[in-house]
């Protein structure tokens, strides 16, 4: 994976990445690092920026269980061809298979304690049936994060056998407008709509609720992990993470009526 560093209007057409700032090298033979990159926000609160990067291929939590990466930004002291058995701190999969690492992204602050967060993407995970996919949620903090962690503050379970949920992962900005930043999850597989038409989640974020582990088909993270039973009144009292469900088609929908409605007004005005 390579960085590029910002400037003002000093990138060109056809630069070649030998030529990037920084780059960051996969461990081992057919990782696949770098099939998945993101800013990580400022995971570490020391005012820089962080980076984060997918090898859903890796090996070391067992075959293609998959391993991310966090490197902490810092003032010009990422170089070239940096090998990320260095990163500042790594994720590893919790199974074989489970291609942890194949969707990164930051997750914004989903509980509001200034950190930034993050959000990684399992689509193999077989804990809600095979294949069924399983996302995590890493919180921030300064400096406690270290190299191959395989513990994660929250997780979120797919629904149904083959719906590769946490194909895609993204921090959704603060949809509720409760101060605190939620979460999208993609599910490429899941039949609800139609076979393969897909599903997607927004997960609200929550400064605590629950167990931490949150089936997609739940309202709520309220620590029973029964679908559809709603949330107990002192979970739901602590702002929990609720989990409405979207199709691929509501969520196209809604854009565009925001985008026409955007419109609109501009006409309106002018």
């Amino acid at each position: 994976s390579y960085l590029i560093y910002g400037c003002d209007n000093c990138l060109t057409q056809n630069m070649d990445l030998s030529n990037a700032n920084a780059s960051f090298i996969g461990e081992n033979s057919d990782d696949s690092s770098g099939y998945s990159v993101s800013s990580a926000g400022d995971v570490n609160g020391d005012g820089f920026f962080d980076l984060l990067i997918g090898a859903y291929n890796n090996d070391e939590g067992g075959n293609s269980a998959g391993q991310s990466y966090l490197i902490y930004g810092c003032d010009d002291c990422l170089t070239q061809n940096m090998d990320l058995s260095n990163a500042n701190a790594s994720f590893i999969g919790e199974n074989s298979g489970d291609n942890f690492g194949w969707s990164v992204s930051s997750a914004g602050d989903v509980n509001g304690d200034g950190f930034g967060d993050l959000l990684i993407g399992a689509k193999g995970n077989d804990d809600g049936g095979p294949g069924a996919g399983k996302s995590y949620l890493i919180y921030g903090c300064d400096n406690c994060l270290t190299q191959d962690m395989s513990l994660f503050n929250a997780s979120f379970i797919g629904e149904n056998n083959y719906d590769s949920s946490g194909w895609s992962v993204s921090s959704a900005g603060d949809v509720n407008n409760d101060n605190l930043d939620d979460l999208l999850i993609g599910a490429k597989g899941n039949d609800e709509g139609d076979s393969g038409a897909g599903q997607s989640y927004l997960i609200y974020g929550s400064d605590s609720c629950g167990d931490g582990n949150v089936d997609l088909g739940e309202e709520c993270d309220d620590g029973n992990n029964i679908d559809g039973d709603g949330c107990s009144a002192s979970c739901m009292n602590e702002g929990s993470p609720a989990v409405p469900e979207f199709s691929d088609y509501a969520i196209a929908l809604l854009l565009l009526t925001v985008v026409g409605g955007f419109v609109a007004m501009r006409r309106r005005q002018e």
